[in-house]
């Protein structure tokens, strides 16, 4: 089975806050990051959130912070637990917010056994008697499978390790591992973490911090007999020099918390080498109720001069400083293929992405897939031009009406961005794209282009799924190579 093992997110409400190396005022967004990645790219059988998940729960807002933190575990969509570790301080206080796990939890043929073990002096920990008699009474019924000991502080051999943090009766309890048949002892607390030691049989692991960089998490394969670990970050390889070329801003209908500043303060923490705001047209010259199927009916003669939001938006992006080779739009197709934005608009915004969010064909349940293919490449020809640099989510509008992308689509749009020297954006917002269609983008020489989409702050640069898609495409190559040079920068 596996098991997705987070610690230490040390959050305080302060979004300038970075206690030492903590990125304590992200940490919320890092949680919000991983718990997403978890449930829809990984689906472990199991998350474990291995303490301190606040850094001072002495504090007066620490319930409100532990709150926060709540909110987003319970979005997970498989099990979980949450111990505290010693910044949560009172363990009582911190299990008002949230659930006490049993003495035993079993979760797909591996039995789990969490403990809150008292500190010690140097950020040590003791293991109680009575808790040491739940390690002996571990099989007392009869199970043969695994067993896996949870705890904040990691636990280890003596002298295996360098870490300086271990249990004082550290020899006592891996001697009982032993004798007991426990195969792990799992913690955290030490953040530059370790996984997995072995000593015999039994296996040792302490979990990176989530709250510094690169934001790393361990996933914990468990066998009958062995531990394997695989180490991921938050963070992308800054080595690749990727640029999320789709980011939103406030301004969008759709935005749930952005924000111009602290959306580049992340593209950074988050290993990329630029990002570019690409705002939706439709969004700037309509109002929310108008938006939709009037602005792609009407075009952009429809629009309503007193909802012109373009100066704001671009007075935004000067007022945080952006520089202005990286403003850019998102500029809707209308149903006939025109672009949705008024020429004299274009000058200030030099990057342009093109999307399709809305078909004619598509407004009736009843149309047929042979006239929706029919109407999109209509559409494609009409708008795919020189004013454009990247065809945003290529085939989204199918997924957002219910409908897969018609059979036969991929060819004709490859070879209609390769004629009009588009790239094609890999975008997993509300969508999947198809490793075939990425396949045949390559081959054919089309560029691609990463996009977050980002609505949330938690998703910029989020290209953990780009990556394995261009794998699941079947290259293995160096991303920059298929990348279009708006996408990425050498190193």
């Amino acid at each position: 089975m596996r098991v997705a093992l987070l610690a230490d997110t040390h959050f305080v409400h302060d979004r300038a806050a970075a206690i030492g190396t903590r990125r304590a005022g992200i940490a919320d967004l890092l949680l919000l990051r991983a718990v997403h990645r978890l449930n829809r790219h990984i689906r472990p059988d199991l998350t474990v959130i291995l303490g301190d998940l606040v850094n001072d729960g002495n504090a007066p807002e620490a319930d409100a912070q532990f709150q926060t933190m709540r909110k987003t575990l319970d979005l997970l969509r498989m099990p979980w637990m949450a111990l505290p570790g010693n910044h949560d301080a009172d363990p009582k206080r911190f299990f008002r917010h949230f659930p006490r796990p049993p003495d035993t939890v079993d979760v797909a043929g591996v039995r789990f056994l969490p403990f809150v073990d008292p500190e010690e002096p140097g950020y040590n920990a003791r293991r109680s008697e009575p808790d040491i008699g739940r390690m002996r009474a571990a099989r007392a019924d009869g199970w043969r499978g695994p067993v896996v000991m949870l705890q904040h502080v990691p636990l280890f051999p003596p002298g295996l390790h360098p870490c300086p943090y271990n249990y004082v009766n550290a020899a006592e309890l891996v001697q009982h591992m032993e004798q007991h048949g426990i195969l792990a002892a799992v913690g955290g607390h030490y953040h530059s973490g370790f996984a997995p030691l072995r000593r015999g049989s039994s296996y040792f692991v302490a979990a990176p911090a989530l709250c510094e960089a690169p934001f790393a998490y361990l996933l914990l394969d468990i066998g009958t007999e062995s531990v394997q670990a695989e180490r991921q970050t938050l963070a992308m390889p800054a080595d690749l020099g990727l640029v999320d070329i789709h980011v939103h801003t406030h301004l969008a209908y759709c935005s749930e918390n952005m924000d111009i500043g602290l959306a580049r303060s992340l593209a950074s923490d988050f290993g990329l080498a630029g990002l570019r705001f690409t705002e939706h047209s439709g969004h700037l010259y309509f109002n929310p109720r108008d938006y939709g199927a009037k602005c792609f009916a009407g075009g952009i003669a429809s629009a309503s001069p007193e909802h012109n939001r373009m100066r704001e938006y671009t007075g935004a992006l000067t007022g945080f400083g952006v520089d202005p080779a990286s403003w850019g739009i998102e500029i809707d197709a209308d149903f006939r293929g025109d672009l949705l934005v008024q020429p004299q608009d274009l000058p200030p915004l030099p990057f342009r992405v093109g999307a399709v969010h809305g078909l004619r064909t598509l407004q009736s349940p009843q149309a047929d897939d042979a006239h929706a293919a029919e109407d999109f490449l209509a559409v494609l020809n009409r708008f795919l031009g020189p004013d454009l640099a990247v065809l945003a989510h290529p085939f989204r509008v199918f997924r957002r009406a219910g409908r897969s992308a018609p059979a036969g689509l991929f060819a004709p749009t490859v070879r209609l961005l390769k004629e009009r020297g588009l790239a094609a954006e890999i975008n997993f917002h509300t969508n999947d794209p198809d490793p075939q269609f990425v396949r045949q983008c390559i081959d054919a020489g089309v560029p691609l282009a990463f996009g977050s989409d980002a609505h949330n702050l938690y998703e910029v640069g989020e290209f953990f799924p780009h990556l394995d898609l261009l794998r699941r495409a079947g290259f293995d190559g160096d991303p920059r190579d298929v990348l279009s040079t708006v996408a990425r920068t050498r190193a």
